[in-house]
């Protein structure tokens, strides 16, 4: 009846939507975020340092490093941990309940429903299981000899490339905290 007036699947939250998204990507391609070293990483050293995201923090905007990738990284891998449990179909059948209710922001309901579990739960079985992986991984890292390496800079979180002025007598840096404005910084040589 409203068409492209009112989408409920719209309104659910970024990782749910990004998790899906990022789900299909891997499974339908040879590719995919979900094998990725990288998010795997993420989650890992989130672990280790006691920084997991909440499901209220994964559900929002979040300034903690990774940022805008938050959503992908989160749920991406809660979403695959869900389809590893109950099976892609029971994710189909999430979407299309959300979907075909009038009430948005039901997400935990709609969990319950057709899991069986609330979502909450859920998210919290995931955490743990996270975190086990996590110390397992740095417990076999251990055994093999751990190499140990010291931060360079501790005052931002991207650095360009470094080039030097015409005249040869300045180092030209660009700079970010991820906080504040980015800069480009002149290092005079002497």
């Amino acid at each position: 009846v409203f068409g492209d007036v009112y989408l409920p699947n719209q309104i659910q939250p970024l990782w749910f939507i990004e998790g899906m998204a990022v789900m299909e990507e891997t499974y339908r391609t040879g590719t995919g975020r979900i094998r990725s070293a990288e998010f795997r990483a993420t989650l890992r050293m989130n672990a280790l340092e006691g920084k997991l995201l909440s499901l209220g923090e994964a559900s929002n905007d979040m300034r903690q490093y990774p940022r805008g990738s938050n959503p992908y990284i989160y749920g991406a891998m809660f979403v695959d941990y869900l389809r590893t449990r109950f099976g892609e179909e029971k994710l189909s059948e999430i979407v299309r309940e959300y979907g075909s209710n009038t009430v948005p922001y039901a997400v935990n309901r709609t969990f319950e429903r057709v899991l069986g579990v609330e979502l909450v739960e859920l998210y919290d079985d995931w955490l743990a299981a996270v975190r086990a992986d996590a110390k397992a991984a740095a417990a076999a890292i251990e055994a093999k000899g751990r190499t140990e390496s010291e931060a360079l800079t501790a005052d931002g979180e991207a650095k360009g490339q470094p080039v030097y002025s015409r005249d040869g007598r300045t180092l030209l840096l660009s700079a970010s905290d991820g906080e504040t404005r980015a800069g480009l910084f002149a290092l005079p040589l002497d």
